[in-house]
């Protein structure tokens, strides 16, 4: 082994390096990391000075006892001191820190997916509201026309049934995915089918 000096980038997020959003901003509540070593280099003079800061991410340059046939880079989490690393596997071969790192990145594309899950139930009880509604509530607008001029509320009774009905079966539908923990159960779970 031979110390080697680690570009490591810093997630902006305090948790982990799990943040919301690809891009920065707002976000589509999509869990990613962005944190971890992105190069190892033989001297501190071939470290990049100015490394890309995409997404406010951050870097820091550690010098460390590395080697790659005994380690991946992914077993590296920076520690608070940002002067060394803490092992995410530790006592692990590499052989064990690859198929870990396998599982835990199943698992984190397992959580995004999730999110896209509920994401798309949500857009979609959206879609079907407004279709309800029709455009600029106009639906909305005749059943409570009609209601006048019979007396009574049926029209908007049902019409409101009808938009609440989509918003108890998404939430169920969501509620449904919410509770999935195993990635396969995750990746076989069909958000369309409320």
């Amino acid at each position: 082994m031979a110390n080697k000096f680690l570009l490591y980038r810093k997630d902006p997020a305090a948790d982990g390096g799990i943040r919301v959003n690809r891009q920065g901003g707002e976000g589509d509540g999509v869990l990613v990391s962005h944190a971890g070593v992105v190069g190892v280099y033989d001297t501190a003079a071939d470290v990049p000075e100015n490394p890309p800061a995409a997404g406010g991410c951050t870097y820091v340059t550690v010098e460390y006892d590395f080697d790659p046939d005994v380690e991946l880079t992914q077993n590296l989490i920076l520690n608070a001191a940002e002067d060394g690393f803490d092992k995410r596997w530790s006592g692990k071969t590499k052989a064990e820190q690859i198929d870990l790192d396998i599982a835990r990145m199943r698992d984190e594309r397992a959580l995004e997916l999730k999110q896209q899950h509920k994401n798309f139930i949500t857009s979609t009880q959206t879609s079907r509201i407004a279709k309800l509604l029709g455009d600029g509530n106009w639906k909305e607008q005749k059943a409570k026309m009609q209601d006048f001029q019979a007396g009574n509320t049926q029209k908007q009774d049902a019409l409101y049934a009808a938009i609440q009905k989509v918003r108890d079966d998404g939430n169920a539908h969501e509620g449904a995915v919410d509770a999935l923990t195993d990635a396969a159960a995750i990746e076989a779970f069909n958000p369309e089918a409320f």
